[in-house]
């Protein structure tokens, strides 16, 4: 194994306007290990220098998977690594992602590292590595658009900063460059919640309503199209205030991907079989991303926000653009649009208030975002009965 330890590299620190040398007290601060009000109890810390010397290890250490991923992004041309640039980004409650930006001589490439240092983090974090390769794998060139490309997944031994050694699991993906976080936020108003692109190289900026519905739609999209008819397996939980979803936005030009995925399994079962089981689920399924679409936390971190009305047309057309697209990919059946569309003919207001109340029944009562849902679930459920019937009535007009 070639372990080239003359390359420099460099520890740097995201920032508002791009990455920066990360001073050493900033590498002598103990990253955070878990979200606020988390369940497991973390007996111990780990530094920010500590972390990145963990990521160095093991990017040195599988060096030669490094180059071969370098190289398949720059078109299968042998690529001479000049340099590399470890960026601390952010921080989860299972793991912490760190950018790799490798130099070239006539390339940069991006790819993030995700590191888990504690024992749910370890297990979520190959689940996500094997629940990436099974999709991309499953829906083919389809999913390749949306998710990122799963690399390798390793460990090293960290010093934990206390004399003792813990264990970090590592795995690295496709980095996307020029895709950003967004969330809601108030600033700019007081009713009304604006959806913001934490853009850390050019700077955070308010998007567009026309920018920010399509993101909308973008996100009910990619969830419809990895949603599986036949089985109900599906991507959940996900959540924007955790930055499941990324976003670019330059020009009116936006584009969404998903970074995540902790799951990917049927959340309804039926006793017996019936041919409108799969209409039940599926409407289930939509329901829930009606709610879920809205939720995020409020500048990322703040209390729950709640997106705004017109956020319910933009996930239902995401949610029909996809449709089609998994009939043409033979995923589904080729009748799948039709036949949703004839069973949502049929329901009243009171069958769509039972399908919400199951979805609602199904969240944790202790969840933080469940009192907002509860709050805006009647006109919530209107809106989205209005809005089907009028995709019911195009259909059959």
């Amino acid at each position: 194994m070639n372990i080239p330890q003359h390359i420099p590299v460099h520890l740097l620190g995201a920032g508002p306007r791009g990455p920066l040398p990360m001073a050493q007290e900033a590498l002598n601060t103990p990253i955070p290990l878990a979200l606020e009000g988390a369940s497991e109890t973390i007996s111990f810390q780990i530094t920010y220098g500590v972390y990145l010397a963990a990521v160095r290890r093991f990017v040195l250490d599988n060096f030669d998977q490094v180059l071969e991923a370098v190289n398949q992004r720059c078109g299968g041309i042998p690529q001479i690594v000049d340099s590399i640039d470890l960026i601390a980004e952010k921080h989860g409650g299972d793991y912490h992602p760190a950018r790799v930006r490798i130099h070239t001589a006539g390339a940069l490439v991006s790819f993030v590292a995700n590191v888990a240092v504690t024992s749910r983090g370890w297990c979520r974090l190959e689940e996500d590595f094997r629940l990436l390769q099974h999709l991309r794998e499953k829906y083919g060139e389809c999913s390749s658009r949306f998710l990122p490309s799963p690399y390798f997944t390793g460990s090293v031994r960290v010093d934990s900063g206390d004399g003792r050694e813990l264990g970090a699991s590592i795995f690295l993906a496709e980095w996307f460059d020029g895709y950003h976080e967004f969330h809601l936020s108030m600033k700019s108003s007081d009713r009304t919640p604006d959806v913001v692109l934490w853009d850390n190289d050019a700077g955070h900026r308010v998007l567009s309503v026309q920018e920010s519905l399509e993101i909308y739609r973008q996100a009910s999209f990619i969830l419809t199209g990895l949603y599986d008819a036949d089985t109900f397996q599906e991507v959940f939980p996900w959540h924007h205030a955790a930055g499941d979803f990324i976003a670019s936005g330059t020009n009116r030009h936006v584009d969404v991907k998903l970074v995540t995925v902790r799951q990917y399994s049927a959340r309804v079962t039926f006793e017996k079989d019936d041919p409108l089981n799969r209409m039940h689920a599926l409407l289930l399924f939509l329901a829930n991303l009606t709610v879920r679409m809205r939720l995020d936390r409020l500048d990322g971190v703040g209390d729950t926000g709640w997106a705004d009305d017109r956020c319910v047309e933009a996930v239902l057309r995401g949610f029909w653009d996809a449709l089609p697209a998994k009939e043409a990919a033979a995923d589904s059946g080729a009748d799948l649009t039709r036949e949703f569309k004839d069973f949502v003919s049929s329901l009243s207001l009171n069958d769509l208030v039972d399908v919400f109340r199951s979805v609602v029944g199904s969240y944790d009562s202790e969840a933080p975002d469940l009192p907002v849902v509860v709050e805006h679930l009647p006109d919530h459920i209107f809106q989205v009965f209005q809005r089907l019937r009028v995709a019911v009535g195009c259909q059959k007009g």
